[in-house]
């Protein structure tokens, strides 16, 4: 399985990871534990929170504590997932698995 290309991206930064994470996740931070975390539609949305993704890593995170590098804008390419390959330019929304994209809203 390769991993997710970026083929442009806006501003970036490091920011601290609360748990392993992987090029291309979506982010939100957490309040709790000061830390960024794999953002969830389904998950945001049990918990009382409104669900929206700040950040997509441009790194990859091993563990909690450690840091990723992240942005608001990026362009993506992602070999192994064709799902996407014929809506171009079409707007992607804050999938049900964790870090994960969707052509339908939540």
């Amino acid at each position: 399985m390769a991993e997710i290309s970026i083929l442009e991206a806006g501003t970036s930064f490091s920011v601290p990871a609360g748990e392993a994470l992987k090029r291309g996740d979506l982010l939100y931070y957490s309040q709790t534990n000061s830390d960024y975390r794999k953002a969830d539609n389904d998950a945001a949305a049990e918990s009382g929170i409104f669900p929206f993704a700040e950040f997509i890593a441009l790194s990859s995170a091993a563990a909690d504590g450690d840091t990723v590098i992240v942005t608001k804008s990026a362009v993506l390419l992602d070999t192994d997932d064709n799902s996407f390959a014929t809506t171009v330019g079409s707007t992607l929304y804050l999938g049900d698995t964790a870090g994960t994209r969707s052509r339908t809203g939540g």
